[in-house]
């Protein structure tokens, strides 16, 4: 019994130190971060995959501005039959 309180406050306090942690980081963070997305349709995924990959270019660069300070994150896919979306995610600091 006394195993499954110390594996409760384990628990809990792992939970109150990732959620304070998350917190404090969004709070001091000097960044603003958004999700470009990019979609296309075309006769076969990879036709579409290539299109929405260029979109997305596209879009972070009109979303740039100062290319100085920006990151842009890993680019993913999601296809469904022929129309692909491309995602990433763009920082940039203040």
């Amino acid at each position: 019994m006394k195993k499954l309180w110390v594996v409760a406050l384990a628990l809990c306090a792992t939970l109150a130190f990732s959620t304070m942690s998350d917190s404090v980081y969004a709070n001091g963070s000097n960044e603003d971060c958004f999700v470009v997305t990019g979609s296309a349709n075309a006769r076969n995924q990879w036709v579409s995959q290539r299109r929405a990959a260029k979109r997305l270019a596209d879009q972070i660069a009109v979303h740039m501005g100062d290319p100085a300070g920006v990151t842009v994150g890993p680019t993913r896919y999601n296809c469904i039959l022929e129309a692909c979306e491309a995602s990433a995610l763009v920082c940039h600091r203040r």
